[in-house]
């Protein structure tokens, strides 16, 4: 890439590879330039993981974005780690076979930013009356 400080964009077409565990984990540069991807996240230090923590309106439509996130998932082989609450659901990913993060967590955080944002109305907190 040109200019070390742009962006790595990721197509909207983006699968998740299968890992083999034999790729090198992506380094702090690396994981700065596919953050412009997915904003919503954070990173924790030393860049090793990316998390997103999402409101939901109560348990039940929680549990509906775990499975929806779920499914997508599976179809993209590369699963990340869910803790519901009631009213929350914080979702963080790392390829643990390479103790850090890999373009797949990337790919599959833009994909699950697209689920999030498909379920908005049903997640959103009830207007009061």
């Amino acid at each position: 890439m040109a200019d070390d400080c742009a962006g790595k964009l990721i197509a909207d077409d983006a699968t998740c590879a299968p890992c083999a565990g034999l790729e090198d984990a992506l380094s702090a540069a690396e994981v700065d330039q596919f953050m412009v991807n997915v904003p919503e996240w954070t990173y924790n230090e030393p860049r090793t993981q990316i998390e997103r923590e999402v409101r939901t309106r109560n348990f039940r439509n929680g549990l509906l974005l775990v499975n929806r996130i779920g499914a997508l998932a599976e179809n993209e082989g590369h699963h990340p780690d869910l803790l519901l609450t009631y009213s929350s659901l914080r979702i963080t990913l790392s390829t643990h076979k390479v103790k850090g993060l890999t373009s797949n967590d990337f790919i599959l955080a833009v994909k699950i930013n697209g689920v999030i944002n498909s379920m908005a109305a049903e997640l959103a907190p009830k207007k009061k009356t």
